[in-house]
């Protein structure tokens, strides 16, 4: 913690006050906002937008609904893959069981 002066009545004031306890007069913070963060970058502007939260939840939703979209393509073709399979070998059951009714009339 520093001591600056008030602006207002030159009283010496912690740097840290937002208002001088003499006087009240407020103290400007643009310079210690404008710095970054002591965890990382500085959060403000475009920056701060992209990396927020509501960004990141709606990130976390696109990717959800799209990974749904193409797993659920895929298992759409798999099923149907499944069952086309399904009804070949029901096909080749009936014609083998057609094939043997026939042998039997002979």
């Amino acid at each position: 913690m520093t001591l600056i002066a008030c602006p207002e009545c030159r009283k010496e004031i912690s740097s840290q006050a937002r208002s001088c306890p003499q006087c009240g007069h407020p103290i400007a913070r643009a310079v210690d906002e404008a710095k970054p963060r002591p965890g990382g970058r500085n959060r403000s502007g475009l920056w701060g937008f992209l990396t927020s939260a509501v960004p990141r939840g709606l990130m976390v939703m696109v990717t959800v609904f799209v990974v749904a979209g193409v797993g659920g393509r895929l298992v759409g073709k798999l099923v149907t893959a499944q069952r086309l399979k399904a009804v070949e070998r029901q096909a080749k059951e009936a014609a083998g069981r057609a094939a043997e009714a026939a042998e039997r009339h002979r």
